[in-house]
């Protein structure tokens, strides 16, 4: 499975997204940093979705080069299909 990038609408911050199994895999082993609550919201500013998918390039581009949050994808969405229009490259 090709690993997918989201932003944050409301401050920006690039995360990358789980499904719920993965999610599952990892619940524990970082200290609670994953649980459902957290996975659904930004890591840095709190906000709830919508967030835009944006390609790896974008994420080399403009990522801050830290450490990067997970986010959990919606139940419904496909693995093959875009979650949202992707945002512009430079």
């Amino acid at each position: 499975m090709k690993k997918r990038y989201f932003e944050c609408q409301n401050c920006g911050t690039i995360h990358y997204g789980v499904r719920q199994e993965e999610a599952d895999k990892m619940n524990g082993h970082m200290f609670g940093e994953f649980n459902d609550r957290n996975l659904k919201r930004c890591g840095t500013c709190g906000s709830s979705y919508p967030f835009f998918e944006v390609s790896e390039h974008y994420v080399d581009s403009f990522g801050q080069g830290g450490e990067m949050y997970s986010w959990l994808y919606p139940p419904d969405i496909d693995d093959d299909e875009p979650i949202s229009k992707e945002t512009a490259q430079p």
